[in-house]
């Protein structure tokens, strides 16, 4: 959207998306794989509107790894799922200056709403 331009346009210095997305353990749960594609297609496309100022980093936290113990650090929570599995499906976002903003997790019932709240997360880092 137009507003979304304008925040990336706004983007001094460099901000870092780290996608938490279980797409490994997901593989059973096609409502949660989709919508984790989802996300990140538009990620992607944050970065690529970006102009370098968007640094997207794509992570699959499967259990007792490295990267579901940084996910759960910044907050993220996952999704748990009827086998025991945890899935993440969240995001934490970093500025130059060391803040941090979080979704802890994307809600399946604001779907139409995931560019809004991509946008107010960067806009509050900037």
């Amino acid at each position: 959207s137009d507003g979304t331009g304008r925040v990336l346009e706004g983007i001094q210095d460099p901000i870092t998306l780290k996608y938490y997305f279980s797409r490994t353990d997901s593989a059973r749960f096609p409502a949660v794989k989709l919508y984790g594609s989802r996300i990140l297609d538009l990620l992607r496309e944050y970065e690529r509107l970006g102009n370098g100022k968007v640094i997207l980093e794509i992570y699959d936290p499967r259990p007792d790894s490295e990267e579901s113990e940084w996910a759960e650090k910044y907050g993220l929570n996952p999704i748990p799922a009827r086998s025991g599995e945890e899935l993440f499906l969240g995001l934490a976002a970093v500025n130059a200056l060391g803040a941090e903003q979080v979704i802890p997790v994307f809600n399946f019932a604001r779907q139409e709403f995931l560019e809004y709240d991509i946008t107010k997360l960067l806009y509050s880092l900037v």
